[in-house]
């Protein structure tokens, strides 16, 4: 423009803008542009402006980036300065759809392809130096509007929009838009009231500009604010991981630009964490959760807002690359988690490890060191006993040194078992034999205590390779364990079950069980819950090494009051079967 004012003197219709009301305009564009709110709030406050200012009856407000349509918004003046509004999220087309403009007036469509190009540069009629295009009546190509539909509000016919303007305005590189004007009046546009919404228009293209820039700055705060109080949420010490992944979630609609409307859920091996009320919906957003190159899992993201596609997540700056992103951070923080407790698990066995070997050594000592002895008090109690003329009492007194050099002798023969020091002798056996043998011992133990003993031997149990001596030992500890838990009388269940896999012997008493600290230790070498002088804390632990070493598992379920069950599994026999005549 040349600095002079467009003479809208000659038509009644026509703003009379100045100067001041230009700068008033740019001051409340930018204003909104500066207030954090949906983009559609923003673009319709931005068209009922322009409306205002322009005197126009209708505009529609389209955006290209990298040659692609993004979006476009249509607002139209009605009665008693109601506007009517509609925006479209193209999701980058690369063609103007048909009909684009506010009217229904698709002939248009070639012209606003070329007005966005800018290839209509050079002035002429109907053109301005910028490449901006007016028409004065383009009735003929518009029609009026159908009229209320049967069902909806009663609206009057709305009138034909004759003339046009097409205005180009850039918001940064590679980014424009199109701003086109129509009002229901003929000749309602001339080349200097172009030049003067072209002013506009370019204030447009900043404000749009401005948004995003403050938008995407204040999206990165942030996301960068959750990821780094995602990482003071793992340094923090006595949080387990679903505590942790609870409060993750409830830290993920902060990294959206919306969070009071963003909603997260975060699944990860079937456990489900999400924040309150949380329900899927149709604008949302997902990404998965890959721990240790394994799906495992997704994060979540919900929208709660205006059904309106500018304001989903989906048209959201990043939106997906932002979850995308919190999703990598999160399987990271997953894994680093997981590997600390595995850590700690393995440091765990590790020093289980070397306590059995440094018992197992000192073990091995010990028994060797005690059997010389031992077997020299048994040997001359038991000859001092054979005396006859020895009084009653000295015999009674021998009996007990001699059940004690016994007793001595027992724990010595576990100690050897336990740190391996004496041979296995493996062969194919029949675990319910085995089984059979072992309760004829202890049938009437029970019945002495008041305890049930219950058989569930599986018949056709497979064979496995053992030694008989050594799992009879097995299967007396355990029935002896649940004996002395049951003081009070009870049930003991001794079972078998047997597949492909091997042959499996279950021990489950009712008696006083053990808690989770007790249970854990049960194995522990020396490790007991009895008084002193009613157990070594070693029978169990000899079980334990048998078991394993015979290629097997044990394991224990347990609870307090409840009973327990101990579970030893044996791999199916190996060995080749004896003939009869061997």
């Amino acid at each position: 423009m040349d600095g002079r004012l467009p003479d809208l003197q000659g038509s009644p219709t026509r703003p009379q803008p100045g100067w001041q009301d230009l700068l008033g305009l740019a001051r409340r564009i930018l204003h909104y542009a500066n207030i954090r709110v949906p983009r559609n709030v923003f673009l319709r406050k931005l068209c009922q402006l322009t409306l205002s200012a322009t005197g126009c009856d209708a505009l529609a407000l389209t955006r290209m980036q990298g040659g692609a349509l993004r979006y476009q918004c249509r607002a139209e003046a009605l009665t008693a300065g109601e506007v009517h509004f509609h925006s479209h999220d193209f999701k980058g087309a690369e063609e103007i759809a048909p009909g684009c403009g506010p009217a229904n007036d698709p002939e248009l469509d070639p012209v606003r392809r070329r007005v966005l190009d800018g290839a209509l540069r050079g002035g002429g009629a109907g053109l301005t130096a910028s490449g901006s295009f007016w028409a004065d009546d383009v009735g003929g190509l518009a029609t009026t509007d159908p009229g209320p539909s049967r069902t909806g509000p009663v609206h009057p016919p709305r009138p034909v929009l004759r003339s046009v303007a097409l205005i180009r305005f850039e918001i940064e590189e590679r980014n424009y838009g199109l701003l086109e004007l129509r009002s229901r009046h003929p000749a309602f546009f001339d080349r200097e009231t172009v030049e003067f919404h072209e002013c506009i228009a370019q204030f447009i293209g900043i404000a749009i500009a401005d948004r995003r820039a403050r938008s995407a700055l204040c999206q990165r705060v942030n996301e960068l604010t959750c990821l780094n109080e995602m990482t003071q949420l793992e340094r923090s010490d006595g949080i387990d991981l679903d505590e942790l992944l609870q409060r993750i979630v409830r830290l993920l609609p902060s990294a959206f630009p919306f969070p009071g409307r963003t909603q997260a859920q975060l699944r990860l091996d079937g456990s489900v964490y999400a924040t309150p009320a949380f329900a899927t919906g149709a604008a949302a957003l997902s990404s998965p959760l890959v721990v240790g190159g394994l799906p495992r899992g997704e994060v979540t993201v919900v929208y709660r807002g205006e059904e309106d596609e500018l304001d989903r997540p989906s048209s959201l700056t990043e939106g997906q690359n932002l979850l995308d992103s919190l999703a990598r951070q999160i399987s990271l923080l997953i894994e680093r988690r997981r590997a600390a407790e595995e850590h700690v698990r393995l440091q765990e066995q590790l020093r289980h490890a070397d306590r059995l070997a440094t018992i197992g050594q000192l073990a091995a000592g010990v028994a060797h060191e005690l059997n010389e002895p031992l077997a020299n008090i048994l040997g001359f109690a038991q000859l001092a006993a054979q005396d006859d003329t020895l009084p009653e009492q000295a015999a009674r007194d021998l009996g007990k040194i001699i059940n004690a050099a016994m007793h001595g002798r027992e724990i010595v023969k576990k100690l050897l078992i336990f740190s391996r020091q004496m041979p296995t002798q493996m062969r194919s056996l029949d675990l319910n034999q085995v089984v059979t043998e072992s309760l004829y011992f202890l049938e009437s133990r029970c019945a002495r205590e008041g305890i049930e003993l219950v058989r569930e031997l599986a018949p056709e149990l497979p064979p496995v390779s053992a030694d008989p001596a050594q799992i009879q030992q097995v299967l007396v500890n355990l029935a002896v364990n649940a004996i002395q838990a049951m003081s009070g009388g009870g049930r003991l269940t001794i079972s078998t079950a047997g597949d492909d896999e091997g042959a499996v012997l279950r021990v489950a008493d009712t008696g006083s069980g053990m808690s989770e600290v007790v249970r854990q230790q049960a194995f522990v070498p020396f490790f007991t819950t009895k008084d002193v002088g009613q157990g070594t804390g070693l029978g169990l632990a000899v079980v334990h090494g048998i078991v394993i070493a015979h290629g097997g598992t044990i394991t224990v379920e347990s609870r307090e009051g409840k009973g327990s069950v101990f579970t030893v599994t044996l791999p199916p026999n190996t060995i080749p079967t004896a003939r009869e005549d061997d």
